[in-house]
């Protein structure tokens, strides 16, 4: 097997991605998860938010705000046959951050690579309008990722 440094794997994403990781953030031994990825700016910013199978989980502990509620959008095995369980992309948990930032975040020494880049036109505005409407998203995040949706149309 040929070892790519994370950040190689993470200069080639230009588009709406896949990206499987363990997150250098979480739990030591927590696992590699998938996460939404995608670009907003030429200056190599990227949102990223985390896919959880966790669905029961995180209903009650957003119980509090409605809104947080609609701020996940389900994905399944018809989206994406790999996912072995009914799962969300939490879009409260949405991120920005530099290419360097999240290689920074990929532990090397769990698996992580790209695990789709066709993702559904529809699934992006589902992404995209879901991060705007949370109430947990900082308003700068949600003005890159309406002019990103923008240029989705």
């Amino acid at each position: 097997m040929i070892f790519v440094p994370p950040i190689v794997l993470i200069n080639t994403i230009d588009d709406f991605c896949l990206l499987l990781f363990r997150d250098r953030n979480h739990q030591a031994g927590a696992p590699p998860h998938f996460h939404v990825v995608f670009p907003v700016n030429a200056e190599a910013d990227l949102v990223v938010t985390i896919i959880t199978s966790q669905v029961g989980s995180l209903r009650q502990f957003y119980k509090w705000k409605k809104d947080a509620c609609d701020a996940m959008v389900p994905v399944n095995k018809d989206i994406f046959p790999f996912l072995t369980r009914e799962s969300v992309v939490n879009c409260n948990q949405a991120e920005l951050m530099t290419k360097f930032e999240l290689a920074q975040r990929v532990d090397r020494l769990s698996e992580y690579r790209i695990k789709a880049c066709k993702i559904p036109s529809y699934l992006k505005v589902d992404v995209c309008t879901a991060i705007r409407k949370s109430p947990l998203i900082p308003p700068n995040l949600k003005k890159l990722v309406k002019d990103y949706l923008k240029s989705l149309k």
